[in-house]
């Protein structure tokens, strides 16, 4: 069997199941069984794909029909420049929430280079946001908070493999005010679908940790009590930089408090939503 004829096999079949892109999840599936990336697959069609091959490649395409997510199939996820052990115990980096971490870390570089900082990621999951800054950032000491135990656990293996585990407190909180502590600055991508609305999302995203998408009767329950804690856990100059659903930041903007934040904004993702919640403590 050629790479060409599997990929065409591959995509029909993904269509017909009412895959979303089913080239491009055809496409990063065979690279991963080949071990090329998806332009030498393409470039090359008749590349011969071996028996044990095509029954791995199989069992990718199986269970991709089945909506489980690319990331959870193949058990990594980029995020910007590092890669992360993901799977069914925590949430997909999206590429929103890299957006969210370069604002973060713009932030750090105009007022706390080349400082020892200490940093909270809040509904860490993965990791991804607060490894990425401790990659990026020397300096800084990160708590990795979450409900779940078992993210934390997937947490714990990025930070051993991204060799950070030194710098990297993980904490077990059931919400952000059983935290304590002094931090510069505050990340966090919390639960932020309306409850309501969950049962009606895609297979692909009910495939992931239900506490993750959970934000309560408006979606915003979750994102209201990191708010609130970031004014008591934040030093002053600190900043607060949430991700929540589009135009939502606008509706927690007019929540906070005027006596605590000495600015507050809301900033638009690469589509144009309003995504992201940006507040500096006064």
């Amino acid at each position: 069997m050629t790479a060409g004829k599997l990929l065409n096999e591959a995509i029909s079949s993904l269509r017909e199941n009412g895959i979303d892109e089913p080239e491009a999840n055809a496409q990063w599936l065979l690279s991963a069984v080949l071990k090329k990336n998806r332009a030498q697959i393409i470039l090359n069609p008749e590349t011969e794909v071996s028996p044990s091959q095509e029954i791995m490649f199989g069992e990718y395409i199986r269970q991709k029909k089945q909506g489980i997510p690319l990331a959870y199939i193949l058990g990594t996820q980029d995020f910007i420049d590092i890669t992360l052990k993901v799977d069914s115990r925590v949430l997909v980096p999206r590429p929103e929430t890299e957006e969210l971490a370069e604002y973060a870390a713009e932030f750090i570089s105009s007022k706390f280079s080349g400082i020892s900082i200490n940093i909270l990621d809040y509904g860490a999951g993965s990791g991804a946001i607060g490894f990425w800054l401790l990659k990026k950032f020397p300096n800084a000491r990160l708590t990795a908070a979450d409900k779940s135990a078992e993210a934390l656990e997937c947490a714990k293996e990025n930070a051993r493999q991204l060799r950070i585990y030194d710098r990297t407190l993980f904490a077990n909180v059931e919400t952000p005010n059983s935290l304590s502590g002094h931090y510069s600055v505050i990340v966090s991508n919390p639960p932020y679908i309306p409850s309501a609305v969950i049962p009606g999302l895609s297979p692909e995203v009910l495939s992931e940790p239900y506490m993750a998408l959970d934000g309560g009767s408006d979606g915003l329950s979750v994102a209201r009590l990191v708010l609130g804690a970031a004014g008591r856990l934040l030093v002053p100059g600190g900043g607060l930089f949430m991700e929540l659903s589009g135009g939502d930041p606008l509706r927690l903007k007019h929540e906070a408090s005027n006596d605590i934040w000495k600015e507050i904004r809301s900033v638009q993702d690469f589509s144009g939503q309003q995504r992201f919640f940006v507040a500096i403590k006064a």
